[in-house]
């Protein structure tokens, strides 16, 4: 499982983003989907869910990337901007 708060609580910069989109894409993806832990969580952006999982949807395309991924311990606001994020990216590769 991967805790999304190993870089602190607060993941809201390009740095952040950037650090956990290579450890992502360097665990990702075998045949069961890739534990993605959000507790600890208490700030995250849009702009940091599209970098972290651009890599994902470019390895494994728009349609099949969520398979390769499982999301726990997440509040209702961090499902809304995980939502949001995600949704504004597979628009990119349409």
């Amino acid at each position: 499982m991967y805790m999304f708060s190993k870089y602190g609580r607060n993941i809201t910069n390009d740095t952040i983003a950037g650090k956990i989109a290579r450890d992502i894409n360097d665990l990702c993806c075998s045949d069961s989907p890739l534990e993605l832990d959000f507790k600890e969580v208490d700030l995250l952006t849009t702009t940091c869910i599209k970098l972290v999982f651009r890599p994902i949807i470019e390895k494994y395309g728009k349609d099949e990337f969520v398979k390769h991924l499982s999301f726990y311990n997440t509040s209702k606001d961090i499902q809304i901007i995980i939502s949001h994020g995600l949704e504004n990216l597979v628009e990119e590769y349409k």
